[in-house]
Order: structure tokens, then C-alpha cells, then sequence
């Protein structure tokens, strides 16, 4: 009794505190977890529909669908060797579409981009400040877009659907386009497809160089999160970017 009752405690702080992982695997570190997450994001946003469908769409993201995934994505990290080690390669969702950072372009005479013209990361503009409030949104910088336009980057604390969002400073008085684009797309990718029992994730490793190429990996996840490796193909991955990987990974393939 006495020794039953320390082992259940611990056992109640540690899924508390989210240490909850298969017996067979190997629990998420925090590092990766905000990674995943915003994974999760951008693969919600996938299966929302076309870029075009998206801009037209909430802003907000469907937390119970992000949560779905993330808790696959982890899943297949904790359950699966091939996934913790394909890891060390950073493979992530690329940055399409966007969820945290617009930019939006506005005349530099616009009455209410005065105190911005003055160097003042501020505005006055109801409109535009209960946009700010409502998203969450910081005025992180303001940049020279040509000569009459300056761009004012915004960025989100939480993920969201900024092709949405972009719409809605359309419609400011003397905001003249927004850039959603947040730089560099990544070569590497995460890619999502309903299957009968869950999601399939497809991990896929690019690289260019001496050689360049593509390696990929097929994993399910099911609703009842068993995580199961479908296929790793592709092009041999050279040695220079292997990532810091122990070794090759085995996988099975149809």
C-alpha cells in the first residue's frame, strides 16, 4: 500500500506535466514541441482548402483539428525510431502558408501612419488598432517599400490564417497591398492526406549541392494514435546531410 501510493502519484504528475509518451517509445523533447505545433497549424490550414479558399476563411485557426494533428505528429515522434531520427534533419512544414507574420503596405501620407513616418511603432487609427487587438498582432518593424509606400511587418503570437487576415487590412483607408509572404521557403516539407483510419504524413527531405535529390518517409497516424511507418524511398541521402543521423534508417517498403 505504502509503496503503490508513491508510484500513483508520480505517475498523475507526470501526465499532468504532458510526460506522457508509448512504453515502447521515446517522449517528445520541449525543444521540438512549438515546432510541431506550428506543423500542426500550417497542415490544418492545408486541409482547409486552396489559397484562395483560405483568404476567404477564418482567421482564427480549428484548435480542436491543430490539436488533432500536433498529438499525431507527436505521436509518431514517440512511437516511431525512423521519425525521431529523421528529426535531426529539421524536417518541417515549409512556410506555406503563413500563420504568423504580414505585411502590410500603406501610403506614407495616410493621416494615420504619421507617428510611424516619425520613427513611432504606433497608430492612430480605430480601425486599424482594434484589427491589432483583436489578432493579437505586434508592429514589429516599419521598412521602405517604394517612394510614396512603406511596409509595416506585423507579427502574430499565436498562429492563424494570415491569408485571411490580409484581407481584412485590405479595407483600411490607404493601405494599398499586403505581403504574406514570409521569406525563404524551406525545401524540406511535412504533407498531410486523410486516410481511412487517420492521417498519412509525408516527411520529405530535399537537398541540393554536389548531388541534390529528394528522401522521403510515409507514416500513419490513426485516430486511436498508432503510428505505423508505410515507406522511406526516394534518393539515397548523401553522407553531408545526413543530419547527424546514427545511421541509415531502416524502414519497411511496399
Amino acid at each position: 500500500m505504502w509503496v503503490k501510493a508513491p508510484l500513483i502519484l508520480i505517475t498523475i504528475m507526470l501526465f499532468q506535466i504532458g510526460w506522457t509518451f508509448d512504453l515502447n517509445g521515446q517522449a517528445m523533447p520541449s525543444s521540438l514541441t512549438r515546432k510541431y505545433q506550428r506543423d500542426a497549424a500550417r497542415l490544418a490550414l492545408r486541409l482547409s482548402g486552396s489559397t484562395d479558399e483560405l483568404r476567404y476563411a477564418a482567421v482564427t485557426l480549428p484548435d480542436r483539428e491543430v490539436s488533432q494533428i500536433f498529438q499525431m505528429l507527436k505521436t509518431a515522434y514517440e512511437q516511431l525510431p525512423a521519425v525521431r531520427e529523421l528529426s535531426k534533419c529539421h524536417i518541417h512544414t515549409s512556410s506555406f502558408p503563413p500563420i504568423d507574420q504580414l505585411q502590410v503596405i500603406y501610403r506614407k501620407d495616410a493621416p494615420w501612419a504619421r507617428a510611424l513616418n516619425q520613427g513611432a511603432l504606433q497608430i492612430d487609427h480605430p480601425a486599424m488598432n482594434e484589427l491589432l487587438n483583436s489578432y493579437d498582432l505586434v508592429i514589429d518593424r516599419v521598412n521602405r517599400w517604394t517612394e510614396s509606400e512603406n511596409a509595416l511587418t506585423l507579427r502574430a503570437r499565436r498562429p492563424m490564417n494570415i491569408l485571411a487576415l490580409g484581407n481584412e487590412f485590405q479595407t483600411i483607408q490607404g493601405v494599398t497591398g499586403v505581403d504574406v509572404r514570409e521569406g525563404f521557403l524551406q525545401a524540406n516539407d511535412i504533407q498531410i492526406a486523410h486516410t481511412a483510419r487517420g492521417y498519412e504524413f509525408r516527411y520529405t527531405l530535399r537537398y541540393n549541392g554536389l548531388s541534390s535529390g529528394e528522401h522521403f518517409w510515409r507514416v500513419e497516424v490513426t485516430h486511436q494514435l498508432k503510428a505505423t511507418l508505410l515507406q522511406e524511398g526516394g534518393d539515397p541521402i548523401p553522407d553531408w546531410v545526413r543530419c547527424a543521423m546514427e545511421a541509415p534508417v531502416q524502414a519497411s517498403t511496399w
